[in-house]
């Protein structure tokens, strides 16, 4: 029932002028789904919602998201995971966070906690902007919930980013003891991670997690915490579209929930402005939007917020295989369907509730486009790996043999995977964590593989993988 009252409501979007946004770098995204139109109509003000942002950290001084970043409430152990630590003892009195990794090195892996989250590659600082960004204030961007304060928690290594279990696990535990209702992991939630990193999110009930997915043709090998909704009603995961409304990751709809954009224009590690994108970026968006509707409604519960958000998506051609929505989220649709589930009139455009307190738009009238300007800030990007093979690689390859690969690495470390598929079936898989310069996986097929065309897949982080075709024979 809940599904096709939803879906009924995303049919409703009558023709209005939307919020407008002074900000100098803004790219589109905010439109794409909606959300200016969504912060016309609110019923009420939203309460303020706490997302735990567990990544790189985030730039604590930036004007643009500063005044929306959490400090932490009360002292918290920072666990030391991989030594030689000591754990720390945060305070916030001194201290604004927890830094699981500290100065320690993702090449050994080493961990020496901290009580400062600064983000010394960009990548956390960016899904804090997408998420919570100070809106119509004149400068950077704008996120998508004006009511969110980001708790920013460093648990990752490098700006792709690379999270290992345990500090992952440390960083959801800290963020959730801290007050957390959403949880931002712009990461793909991996199937080798601990059974203690499962029972913790399926524990948490009155928690929403939001979840990156790795990539295109993930559904030959779907993360669990994305499929098995009974056990994990609490998970949210979320896939790329595109600025002109393609779908960025196909072939993945049984892991991936809703789309959407990746793409944002936000602040840098040094304090600049630059552009952020792909899945990462997709699930901060998700993450902003998730925070928005349960600011309106406090005890929604988090399969009720995925619910909603899937149903009211605006369907798209093209989607079919990119996610259960079949298209791209749709905040307005979104909040007209919460309101009216919580029993509240969704008043006329322009004469909805102040978005936050203070209201950054409360001199606005509603018109116009919320446009960016035409001469937006030079583009900085963001350092991210790059992977290209080394040699070339053999046409086809004899099942019981092992299929080695050599890559090369450059740009930032992170971690490569590779797998050889034939339909939905995954023949062969191997994965490199840290990996930097001239590398080799080594892919070892069973004898009894299927024979046939067969697909190979590299890819490092949340970048475009490198795909071939390798054709697998029988043993001689």
């Amino acid at each position: 029932m809940l599904v096709g009252a939803i879906f009924s409501l995303a049919l409703v979007s009558p023709a209005h002028a939307a919020k407008t946004y002074n900000d100098p770098w803004l790219e589109g995204d905010l439109q794409q789904i909606r959300v200016p139109d969504a912060l016309d109509i609110l019923a009420r003000t939203p309460q303020h919602v706490i997302v735990g942002d567990i990544d790189s950290g985030a730039l604590l001084s930036d004007p643009d998201i500063a005044p929306h970043l959490m400090r932490m409430p009360m002292p918290y152990t920072c666990a030391d995971e991989y030594g030689p630590g000591p754990s720390y003892a945060a305070d916030p009195a001194r201290d604004f966070g927890c830094d699981f990794v500290g100065s320690g090195q993702e090449a050994v892996p080493s961990t020496i906690p901290d009580g400062d989250p600064a983000d010394p590659y960009g990548h956390g600082t960016a899904t804090a902007a997408v998420i919570a960004a100070v809106p119509n204030n004149g400068i950077g961007g704008a996120g998508v919930a004006p009511n969110a304060r980001v708790l920013p928690v460093r648990a990752c290594y490098g700006g792709n980013p690379d999270c290992y279990n345990e500090p992952a696990l440390d960083g959801l535990t800290y963020a959730v003891a801290m007050g957390a209702s959403v949880i931002n992991a712009s990461w793909p939630p991996e199937n080798d991670y601990s059974a203690a990193f499962r029972i913790f999110i399926h524990n948490q009930s009155n928690v929403l997690f939001v979840f990156a997915i790795g990539g295109t043709d993930q559904n030959a090998a779907p993360y669990t915490l994305c499929t098995d909704r009974a056990t994990y009603p609490n998970v949210v995961c979320v896939g790329l579209a595109n600025p002109d409304d393609t779908a960025g990751t196909v072939n993945a709809d049984t892991s991936t929930d809703v789309s959407a954009p990746g793409y944002a224009g936000v602040p840098t590690a040094i304090g600049t402005r630059g552009e952020f994108g792909y899945t990462s970026g997709a699930t901060a968006h998700v993450s902003g939007a998730a925070a928005l509707l349960r600011g309106i409604a406090p005890k929604l519960s988090p399969s009720t917020i995925r619910e909603v958000l899937v149903s009211t998506s605006r369907p798209v051609d093209g989607y079919q295989t990119a996610n259960k929505a079949h298209g791209i989220i749709d905040v307005e649709a979104a909040v007209r369907s919460v309101q009216q589930m919580e029993g509240l009139t969704t008043p006329a455009a322009g004469h909805g509730a102040p978005v936050d307190s203070p209201d950054p738009f409360a001199s606005q009238a509603p018109s116009g486009t919320g446009k960016a300007p035409v001469n937006p800030p030079a583009v900085v990007k963001q350092p991210t790996a790059r992977l290209t093979f080394l040699g070339k690689l053999p046409q086809s390859v004899v099942a019981g043999a092992t299929l080695n690969l050599r890559l090369q690495v450059t740009g930032a470390a992170g971690t490569v995977k590779a797998s050889l598929t034939h339909g939905k079936a995954t023949l062969a898989k191997a994965k490199r964590r840290h990996a930097s310069g001239n590398i080799t996986l080594k892919l070892h097929l069973p004898r009894k593989a299927k024979r046939g065309p067969a697909k190979l897949t590299v890819q490092i982080g949340r970048i475009k993988p490198l795909v071939r075709a390798i054709t697998v024979t029988g043993p001689r």
